[in-house]
């Protein structure tokens, strides 16, 4: 680390504790010198959003002399916006080197795996369970959601921290892969075994070996790309598709599950073609990009 870069953390961590000292003393009473002290160090950057030169100007006109505590109410609003506001919460992830940022985005991407498994465990239970409760759908579902979330936030957090690796970006489509894996042949399993539903759990056949054989097509294009040092990430298709896919797969799931009024048989058909047709799609646009990197293999 450099020298500027080692006086920036510091910095960075003196200012992360005064704002520490600064909540303790707001949430449960005030020193209008001790406030004082504090704001001087932080400074007027406008950008502190609990100290306030209004609050200081109330604290001093209370009548009590400088120096004086006085008790103050818990003041969760304050508090709250102290929790993250960028010297705390984001002022830790701020001192955090790049090593650390980096594990948790990876354990964002992986922690997908254990929720996905959890769904199933769930969804499993649900189904063979003699007198079915509500509750256990609910939180299949939730932790199906969960799951999706992380596909979300591991990306977004990559590039808002500036860790984006190589890694990252071939360990993500694996585990979208893994929930595919897992999370389909649930849903058609779940299908298959209710009086009724054969022809849709046929329609989901289909959609779940289409899924899996283009996630097939893909690597193997992007196994080729790579020898030719091509740029593997995910296009805005492949992203939309998954973007689509994981709520999809909740709604799916909730219709398999619990039948509600609100989500009606046609309905999930239209969700289904649409992800079949975004499926071919998606086939007909890799096979597009990666075909100079084909036909080179090929020579």
């Amino acid at each position: 680390m450099t020298q500027e870069g080692g006086a920036r953390q510091a910095q960075d961590i003196n200012r992360l504790f005064l704002n520490i000292t600064y909540c303790i003393t707001v949430s449960y009473g005030y020193n209008s010198a001790a406030l004082s002290t504090v704001y001087n160090q932080l400074g007027d950057t406008g950008d502190n959003l609990l100290i306030t030169k209004a609050g200081m100007a109330s604290a001093a006109n209370d009548g009590e002399p400088q120096g004086t505590f006085k008790r103050a109410p818990f003041r969760w609003p304050q508090a709250s916006r102290f929790l993250f506001s960028k010297h705390t919460f984001y002022g830790f992830i701020r001192v955090m080197d790049d090593k650390a940022k980096r594990r948790i985005v990876n354990a964002l991407t992986f922690g997908r795996v254990p929720f996905v498994v959890l769904f199933m465990i769930l969804a499993i239970i649900h189904a063979y369970a003699p007198t079915p409760s509500v509750w256990l759908p609910v939180l299949a579902t939730v932790s199906l959601a969960v799951a999706s979330l992380t596909d979300l936030f591991d990306g977004k957090m990559a590039r808002k921290w500036n860790v984006a690796s190589k890694f990252g970006a071939m360990a993500d489509p694996l585990m979208d892969k893994v929930f595919y894996l897992i999370v389909f042949p649930t849903l058609l399993w779940l299908l298959g075994r209710q009086p009724g539903e054969s022809v849709h759990a046929l329609v989901m056949l289909i959609f779940t070996v289409l899924y899996i054989l283009r996630d097939q097509w893909v690597t193997f294009l992007r196994a080729v790309g790579s020898l030719y040092n091509a740029d593997c990430r995910a296009n805005w298709v492949g992203k939309f598709r998954t973007a689509a896919s994981f709520p999809a797969a909740c709604v799916i799931y909730v219709y398999a599950a619990l039948h509600p009024f609100f989500l009606p048989q046609a309905l999930i058909y239209a969700i289904e073609a649409f992800l079949i047709i975004l499926n071919i799609w998606s086939i007909f646009i890799y096979t597009q990009l990666y075909m100079p990197y084909i036909k080179q293999a090929l020579h």
